[in-house]
Protein backbone atom coordinates (compact mmCIF):
# COMPACT_ATOMS: atom_id res chain seq x y z
CA UNK A 1 0.00 0.00 0.00
CA UNK A 2 1.69 3.05 -1.16
CA UNK A 3 1.65 6.59 0.11
CA UNK A 4 0.71 8.25 -3.69
CA UNK A 5 1.59 5.58 -5.98
CA UNK A 6 5.78 6.19 -6.00
CA UNK A 7 7.51 4.66 -9.06
CA UNK A 8 9.94 2.52 -6.63
CA UNK A 9 6.81 0.44 -5.85
CA UNK A 10 6.80 -1.78 -8.99
CA UNK A 11 10.40 -2.26 -8.43
CA UNK A 12 9.46 -3.91 -4.72
CA UNK A 13 6.96 -5.94 -6.20
CA UNK A 14 9.32 -7.26 -9.18
CA UNK A 15 12.04 -8.40 -5.59
CA UNK A 16 9.24 -9.51 -3.30
CA UNK A 17 7.79 -11.84 -6.59
CA UNK A 18 11.68 -12.63 -7.64
CA UNK A 19 12.30 -13.70 -4.10
CA UNK A 20 9.70 -15.53 -3.11
CA UNK A 21 8.14 -17.57 -6.07
CA UNK A 22 4.46 -18.49 -4.27
CA UNK A 23 3.63 -15.66 -3.49
CA UNK A 24 0.97 -13.08 -4.92
CA UNK A 25 1.81 -9.28 -4.78
CA UNK A 26 -1.08 -7.45 -4.75
CA UNK A 27 -0.72 -2.93 -5.30
CA UNK A 28 -3.73 -0.88 -3.71
CA UNK A 29 -3.89 1.69 -6.18
CA UNK A 30 -5.57 4.84 -4.12
CA UNK A 31 -4.19 7.50 -5.56
CA UNK A 32 -7.43 9.62 -6.35
CA UNK A 33 -7.88 9.21 -2.43
CA UNK A 34 -4.70 10.11 -1.72
CA UNK A 35 -3.71 12.92 -4.20
CA UNK A 36 -5.75 15.53 -2.20
CA UNK A 37 -5.33 17.94 0.54
CA UNK A 38 -3.31 16.55 3.15
CA UNK A 39 -6.18 16.19 6.03
CA UNK A 40 -8.70 14.89 3.39
CA UNK A 41 -6.11 12.61 2.38
CA UNK A 42 -5.97 11.58 6.00
CA UNK A 43 -9.30 10.65 6.20
CA UNK A 44 -9.35 8.72 3.50
CA UNK A 45 -7.18 5.95 4.74
CA UNK A 46 -9.67 4.99 6.89
CA UNK A 47 -12.17 4.26 4.15
CA UNK A 48 -9.14 2.57 1.59
CA UNK A 49 -8.13 0.74 5.01
CA UNK A 50 -11.75 -0.75 4.91
CA UNK A 51 -12.20 -1.55 1.46
CA UNK A 52 -8.70 -3.36 1.91
CA UNK A 53 -10.17 -5.29 5.29
CA UNK A 54 -13.37 -6.01 2.46
CA UNK A 55 -11.24 -7.78 0.40
CA UNK A 56 -8.95 -10.07 2.57
CA UNK A 57 -12.57 -11.24 4.14
CA UNK A 58 -13.51 -11.63 0.57
CA UNK A 59 -10.48 -13.96 -0.66
CA UNK A 60 -11.42 -15.67 2.55
CA UNK A 61 -15.12 -16.60 1.37
CA UNK A 62 -14.17 -17.39 -2.15
CA UNK A 63 -10.91 -19.62 -2.27
CA UNK A 64 -10.36 -19.80 1.82
CA UNK A 65 -7.12 -18.03 1.89
CA UNK A 66 -6.47 -17.46 5.54
CA UNK A 67 -5.93 -13.75 7.15
CA UNK A 68 -2.68 -15.00 8.85
CA UNK A 69 -1.03 -14.95 5.45
CA UNK A 70 -1.56 -11.30 4.17
CA UNK A 71 1.34 -9.71 5.02
CA UNK A 72 0.26 -5.62 4.33
CA UNK A 73 3.15 -3.60 3.44
CA UNK A 74 2.58 0.12 3.69
CA UNK A 75 4.45 3.33 2.98
CA UNK A 76 3.86 6.66 4.46
CA UNK A 77 0.07 7.29 4.49
CA UNK A 78 -0.30 3.13 3.38
CA UNK A 79 1.18 2.40 6.97
CA UNK A 80 -1.55 3.45 8.26
CA UNK A 81 -4.07 2.51 5.72
CA UNK A 82 -2.65 -0.99 6.74
CA UNK A 83 -3.67 -0.44 10.31
CA UNK A 84 -6.83 0.57 9.51
CA UNK A 85 -7.25 -2.70 7.13
CA UNK A 86 -5.94 -4.78 10.19
CA UNK A 87 -8.42 -3.03 12.69
CA UNK A 88 -11.24 -3.02 10.42
CA UNK A 89 -11.38 -6.65 9.35
CA UNK A 90 -14.03 -9.00 11.18
CA UNK A 91 -13.68 -11.68 13.60
CA UNK A 92 -11.24 -12.27 16.45
CA UNK A 93 -8.63 -13.74 13.96
CA UNK A 94 -6.15 -11.02 13.05
CA UNK A 95 -4.02 -10.45 9.30
CA UNK A 96 -0.52 -12.09 9.67
CA UNK A 97 1.62 -9.30 9.50
CA UNK A 98 1.45 -5.50 8.90
CA UNK A 99 4.76 -3.65 7.76
CA UNK A 100 5.22 0.05 7.97
CA UNK A 101 7.98 1.84 6.04
CA UNK A 102 8.45 5.50 7.27
CA UNK A 103 4.43 5.44 8.35
CA UNK A 104 3.38 9.29 8.30
CA UNK A 105 3.88 12.00 10.66
CA UNK A 106 1.57 14.49 10.54
CA UNK A 107 -1.88 14.03 11.93
CA UNK A 108 -0.91 10.59 13.34
CA UNK A 109 1.72 11.89 15.96
CA UNK A 110 0.24 11.48 19.14
CA UNK A 111 -2.66 9.98 18.13
CA UNK A 112 -4.50 7.00 20.44
CA UNK A 113 -3.91 3.35 18.69
CA UNK A 114 -7.24 3.27 17.21
CA UNK A 115 -6.24 6.51 15.31
CA UNK A 116 -3.05 4.82 13.38
CA UNK A 117 -1.26 2.10 12.46
CA UNK A 118 -0.96 0.13 16.17
CA UNK A 119 0.48 -3.38 17.48
CA UNK A 120 -2.86 -4.45 17.63
CA UNK A 121 -3.76 -4.50 13.80
CA UNK A 122 -2.09 -7.50 12.97
CA UNK A 123 -0.31 -10.91 14.97
CA UNK A 124 2.94 -8.87 14.10
CA UNK A 125 3.49 -5.41 13.00
CA UNK A 126 6.84 -3.53 12.66
CA UNK A 127 8.08 -0.53 11.56
CA UNK A 128 11.29 1.28 10.27
CA UNK A 129 11.62 4.97 10.65
CA UNK A 130 13.58 6.84 8.53
CA UNK A 131 12.78 10.69 8.03
CA UNK A 132 11.85 11.76 11.51
CA UNK A 133 14.15 15.12 11.14
CA UNK A 134 11.47 18.20 11.54
CA UNK A 135 11.74 20.93 9.25
CA UNK A 136 9.78 23.70 9.22
CA UNK A 137 8.27 22.03 12.90
CA UNK A 138 7.11 19.33 10.59
CA UNK A 139 8.24 15.73 10.83
CA UNK A 140 7.18 14.11 7.80
CA UNK A 141 8.12 10.22 9.54
CA UNK A 142 5.94 9.34 12.81
CA UNK A 143 8.70 9.83 15.88
CA UNK A 144 6.70 7.31 18.24
CA UNK A 145 6.58 3.70 18.40
CA UNK A 146 4.06 2.29 16.70
CA UNK A 147 4.70 -1.64 15.86
CA UNK A 148 5.85 -4.57 17.90
CA UNK A 149 9.43 -3.77 16.84
CA UNK A 150 10.41 -0.26 15.54
CA UNK A 151 13.16 0.37 13.73
CA UNK A 152 15.56 3.73 13.56
CA UNK A 153 18.00 3.28 10.88
CA UNK A 154 20.76 5.68 11.37
CA UNK A 155 18.72 7.20 14.65
CA UNK A 156 15.77 7.54 12.30
CA UNK A 157 15.97 11.31 11.63
CA UNK A 158 17.48 11.21 8.07
CA UNK A 159 19.07 8.99 5.76
CA UNK A 160 22.04 9.85 3.74
CA UNK A 161 21.03 10.00 -0.19
CA UNK A 162 17.85 11.45 0.23
CA UNK A 163 16.26 14.74 -1.42
CA UNK A 164 14.38 15.96 1.50
CA UNK A 165 13.19 19.49 0.07
CA UNK A 166 11.12 17.63 -2.44
CA UNK A 167 8.98 15.45 -0.43
CA UNK A 168 8.29 19.34 1.78
CA UNK A 169 7.50 20.67 -1.84
CA UNK A 170 4.77 18.26 -2.46
CA UNK A 171 3.29 18.44 0.76
CA UNK A 172 3.49 22.75 0.64
CA UNK A 173 1.66 22.12 -3.18
CA UNK A 174 -0.76 19.79 -2.27
CA UNK A 175 -1.52 21.58 1.27
CA UNK A 176 -1.55 21.26 5.36
CA UNK A 177 -2.67 24.90 5.35
CA UNK A 178 -6.14 23.15 5.24
CA UNK A 179 -8.08 24.43 8.44
CA UNK A 180 -9.09 20.58 10.20
CA UNK A 181 -10.97 20.05 13.21
CA UNK A 182 -10.29 16.24 15.35
CA UNK A 183 -13.49 15.19 16.70
CA UNK A 184 -13.74 12.26 19.00
CA UNK A 185 -17.94 11.65 19.67
CA UNK A 186 -19.11 8.80 22.17
CA UNK A 187 -22.37 6.84 21.21
CA UNK A 188 -24.40 4.75 23.01
CA UNK A 189 -26.80 2.29 20.75
CA UNK A 190 -29.62 1.45 23.02
CA UNK A 191 -30.94 -1.16 20.67
CA UNK A 192 -28.72 -4.25 20.70
CA UNK A 193 -27.92 -6.10 17.93
CA UNK A 194 -28.54 -3.32 15.00
CA UNK A 195 -26.00 -0.64 13.80
CA UNK A 196 -27.30 2.70 13.29
CA UNK A 197 -27.14 4.31 9.84
CA UNK A 198 -23.89 6.92 10.44
CA UNK A 199 -24.63 9.43 8.39
CA UNK A 200 -25.27 13.17 10.27
CA UNK A 201 -24.26 16.65 9.70
CA UNK A 202 -22.51 19.47 12.08
CA UNK A 203 -22.42 22.81 11.57
CA UNK A 204 -19.32 24.91 13.45
CA UNK A 205 -19.71 28.40 14.80
CA UNK A 206 -16.30 30.16 15.01
CA UNK A 207 -15.52 33.52 15.70
CA UNK A 208 -14.84 34.58 12.27
CA UNK A 209 -17.54 32.17 9.98
CA UNK A 210 -19.96 29.63 10.33
CA UNK A 211 -19.62 26.11 8.54
CA UNK A 212 -23.15 24.58 8.21
CA UNK A 213 -24.42 21.10 7.22
CA UNK A 214 -20.99 19.81 6.96
CA UNK A 215 -22.28 16.26 6.22
CA UNK A 216 -20.35 13.55 8.30
CA UNK A 217 -20.36 9.28 7.49
CA UNK A 218 -18.41 6.94 9.24
CA UNK A 219 -17.05 3.90 7.97
CA UNK A 220 -18.95 1.52 9.72
CA UNK A 221 -22.14 2.08 11.39
CA UNK A 222 -22.92 2.90 15.19
CA UNK A 223 -23.07 0.04 17.27
CA UNK A 224 -23.24 -0.86 20.93
CA UNK A 225 -20.90 1.37 23.01
CA UNK A 226 -18.08 3.23 21.58
CA UNK A 227 -15.65 6.54 20.58
CA UNK A 228 -15.65 6.93 16.82
CA UNK A 229 -12.93 9.53 15.27
CA UNK A 230 -13.07 11.36 11.88
CA UNK A 231 -12.01 14.72 10.57
CA UNK A 232 -13.79 17.73 9.28
CA UNK A 233 -11.86 20.01 6.57
CA UNK A 234 -12.78 23.46 6.16
CA UNK A 235 -10.78 25.64 2.79
CA UNK A 236 -11.75 29.09 5.24
CA UNK A 237 -10.29 29.95 8.84
CA UNK A 238 -13.78 30.61 10.93
CA UNK A 239 -11.49 31.48 13.92
CA UNK A 240 -11.76 29.59 17.74
CA UNK A 241 -14.45 27.32 17.42
CA UNK A 242 -16.92 28.57 19.66
CA UNK A 243 -20.40 26.10 19.18
CA UNK A 244 -21.16 22.84 17.71
CA UNK A 245 -24.33 21.83 16.05
CA UNK A 246 -24.81 18.07 15.89
CA UNK A 247 -27.95 17.22 13.62
CA UNK A 248 -28.96 13.52 13.18
CA UNK A 249 -32.13 12.43 10.97
CA UNK A 250 -33.58 8.96 10.91
CA UNK A 251 -34.17 7.19 8.01
CA UNK A 252 -37.50 5.52 6.53
CA UNK A 253 -35.94 2.00 8.02
CA UNK A 254 -34.91 3.63 11.19
CA UNK A 255 -38.39 4.73 11.84
CA UNK A 256 -39.72 0.93 10.50
CA UNK A 257 -37.39 -0.27 13.67
CA UNK A 258 -39.25 2.02 16.01
CA UNK A 259 -42.85 0.54 14.87
CA UNK A 260 -41.79 -2.75 15.41
CA UNK A 261 -40.21 -2.21 19.01
CA UNK A 262 -43.17 -0.41 19.61
CA UNK A 263 -45.53 -3.17 18.66
CA UNK A 264 -43.53 -6.08 21.08
CA UNK A 265 -43.02 -3.63 23.43
CA UNK A 266 -45.53 -1.07 24.25
CA UNK A 267 -44.33 2.20 25.38
CA UNK A 268 -46.39 3.60 28.39
CA UNK A 269 -46.65 7.38 28.81
CA UNK A 270 -43.67 9.27 30.51
CA UNK A 271 -41.38 5.86 29.25
CA UNK A 272 -38.36 6.67 27.68
CA UNK A 273 -37.69 4.30 24.47
CA UNK A 274 -34.39 3.01 23.76
CA UNK A 275 -32.61 5.05 21.43
CA UNK A 276 -29.17 6.72 20.59
CA UNK A 277 -26.95 8.62 22.83
CA UNK A 278 -24.40 10.65 22.11
CA UNK A 279 -22.80 10.90 25.56
CA UNK A 280 -19.26 12.93 24.70
CA UNK A 281 -18.07 15.32 22.01
CA UNK A 282 -13.96 16.08 21.60
CA UNK A 283 -12.46 18.41 19.21
CA UNK A 284 -9.45 19.90 18.92
CA UNK A 285 -8.06 22.31 16.01
CA UNK A 286 -5.59 20.53 13.92
CA UNK A 287 -3.00 23.72 13.91
CA UNK A 288 -3.58 24.26 17.44
CA UNK A 289 -4.03 21.00 19.08
CA UNK A 290 -6.32 22.93 21.29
Amino acid sequence: VDGILESWIWKMAAALKSQHKQINVIIADWLTFAHQHYPIAVQNTRYVGQEIADFVEWLEKSIQFSRSNVHLIGYSLGAHVSGFAGSYISGTNKIGRITGLDPAGPLFEGMSPTDRLSPDDANFVDAIHTFTKQHMGLSVGIKQPVAHFDFYPNGGTFQPGCHFMHVYNHIAQYGITVYHYQFKIHFINEIQGKKIDSSFSMSLTGTKEDAKNLPITLVEGINGNKTYSFLITLDTDIGELLMIKFKWEGTAVWKNIWDKFQTIIPWTKGTRRPGLIVKTIRVKAGETQQ
